[in-house]
């Protein structure tokens, strides 16, 4: 059979079975809310791969352990250490192997007039077994709002009256293994891939990339417009340009991870006075961003999706049962929602042959294993895109409706 028939019957195959499949699948996509005490402010927010979100409450300095089961939550009060110093402010967080949260500290809502002399007070570790906080001595006066648990290691950003560092310390001893230094603005986000650090720059519009191995800053990306939120699909480096302009368009750079050059811009479909601030792919390689504003949304090759939330959305993480996670900044709330039924899928499982295209080649080896169940001659796994040991029309519709699509952003 030749490949225009073969693609030709693929097609009308799904058009006429795919009214079912939406009949089936049809839902409504709204945010929902888990409340908080009305006078925090929700920041920094991550899923501990079992059963755990925790949230750093700015403002009223606290830490929140959230069960994603019952949807309740504990608070505990990161203590004050030093005499005069009120309020922490917890701002960004990290979990190590063994499970325990740390905490950036940005600031205090009061300080003392003078300083003690061995002062250090900008990065905390709570030990979840035993539900208690230890403080962590940095080798530099301040630490800042960056922190990441990468290669075994805790990595924050501190500075002092002399310079600015990268921190590694040891997660089992919270002691400083070195501090490296470097000449940037403020690092606001770091992200780990490969044997890379990739860190923004916020004052300076910069991104650094700091290489583990050899220690040192081994490339910089500059023309970026405020950059914040990383990530990455592990072929290339995604950053929120957090731009300040409101005439332009949200834009997310994304970026060659070998050579640091921007390959493209791509936009958020969302004008505000301040662009997308955190970025996350989850689980689908689906491209999650938020904004300063009300907004968080999804992107994939084949649509994008907005959803208006609540006000200034923030920091994300991803939880099973095709849940994101965010906070949400000006009204205490945590939001939860759901890609869209057609964007739960990662169309990398669609290409059968790995070529970065659904074409003709993966929708010909579908309709080969059609009708097929396990055991049978004609079974193929991998064709069986939602694992229900049957190659049918949900299979075939799912590659048609792909068809001529890349699989990567």
């Amino acid at each position: 059979m030749n490949r225009t028939i073969l693609i030709a019957i693929s097609i009308m195959l799904a058009l006429n079975l795919f009214a079912v499949y939406v009949s089936e699948t049809k839902a409504e996509y709204a945010i929902q809310y888990l409340d908080l005490p009305s006078d925090t402010i929700p920041m920094g927010i991550i899923y501990d791969n079992v059963n755990t979100v925790y949230v750093a409450l700015y403002w009223t300095g606290q830490l929140a352990v959230v069960d994603v089961q019952s949807l309740t939550y504990e608070l505990y009060d990161i203590p004050t250490w030093y005499e005069g110093f009120n309020g922490p402010n917890p701002f960004q967080l990290a979990i190590d192997s063994d499970g325990n949260v740390w905490i950036s500290i940005r600031g205090f809502r009061s300080n003392p007039s003078h300083y003690p002399e061995d002062y250090f007070h900008n990065l905390v570790k709570f030990v979840v077994e035993s539900r208690t906080f230890e403080f962590v001595s940095l080798s530099v006066t301040h630490g800042s709002g960056t922190v990441l648990y990468y290669d075994n290691f805790i990595w924050c950003y501190g500075f002092n009256d002399i310079a600015d560092y990268l921190l590694k310390i040891d997660s089992s001893t919270n002691q400083v293994v070195n501090a490296y230094p470097l000449s940037c603005g403020y690092l606001y986000y770091m992200y780990g891939l490969e044997d890379c650090l990739w860190m923004s720059d916020i004052t300076e519009g910069n991104v650094y990339v700091f290489n583990i191995t050899s220690n040192s800053v081994v490339n910089i990306i500059s023309d970026l417009d405020r950059p914040l939120g990383i990530t990455s699909d592990g072929n290339n480096v995604f950053v929120a340009e957090n731009s300040r302009n409101v005439d332009v368009n949200g834009a997310i750079a994304k970026i060659n991870k070998t050579t640091g050059q921007i390959i493209e811009r791509i936009e958020t479909e969302i004008i505000t006075n301040e662009g997308p601030y955190c970025v996350m792919f989850d689980q689908y390689s689906n491209l999650w961003w938020t904004d300063n504003s009300f907004h968080i949304g999804v992107i994939n090759t084949v649509k994008t999706e907005v959803f208006l939330g609540k006000p200034y959305c923030y920091f994300m993480t991803e939880i099973p049962n095709n849940t994101v996670w965010f906070s949400c900044v000006g009204s205490a709330h945590i939001g939860m929602v759901n890609a869209p039924l057609d964007m739960q899928i990662d169309m990398k499982i669609l290409d059968l042959n790995g070529d970065g295209l659904i074409d003709y080649n993966d929708i010909s080896r579908v309709c080969r294993a059609y009708g097929s169940v396990p055991e049978q001659p004609k079974w193929d796994a991998d064709a069986d895109f939602n694992v229900d040991n049957i190659i049918d029309y949900r299979d075939i519709s799912m590659v048609a409706r792909y068809f001529g699509k890349k699989t990567q952003l």
